[in-house]
């Protein structure tokens, strides 16, 4: 039925399934809804331009934030590694800590210092 429908195809000398083309449709269709780019880019290219750093929209997803879009900086030295679609645990860094809800931006974001389970809400 999934391969009726177009959402796996089937290799036939391997017989491995892999995605078809509906869940790509499906997500397009998704994302013309519920993309929050449109609006945070702007953002992005201001803060980039003002700081010369890399800045990350990063959007909360069960128990991780998901990096949505990036504006790389000119400061000369690149720490950031993370890529569009990239997950990172919540608590992990400073964009996953605004993902955690109810949860203030910690001093400092070492993992000795600011646990996400330490975090309540104000």
């Amino acid at each position: 039925m999934l391969a009726r429908e177009g959402f796996v195809v089937r290799d036939p000398l391997t017989k491995h399934y892999s995605l078809g083309p509906e869940p790509f449709l499906l997500g397009a269709a998704a994302a013309a809804r519920h993309d929050p780019r449109p609006i945070a880019r702007p953002s992005l290219l201001r803060l980039a331009a003002a700081f010369q750093d890399t800045v990350i929209l990063s959007v909360p997803r069960g128990p991780e934030a998901v990096c949505v879009d990036l504006e790389l900086g000119r400061f000369p030295i690149r720490a950031n590694y993370l890529e569009v679609g990239s997950r990172r645990p919540l608590g992990a860094g400073a964009a996953a800590w605004r993902c955690w809800p109810g949860c203030p931006m910690p001093r400092s974001t070492s993992s000795s210092t600011a646990m996400p389970g330490s975090c309540t809400s104000q």
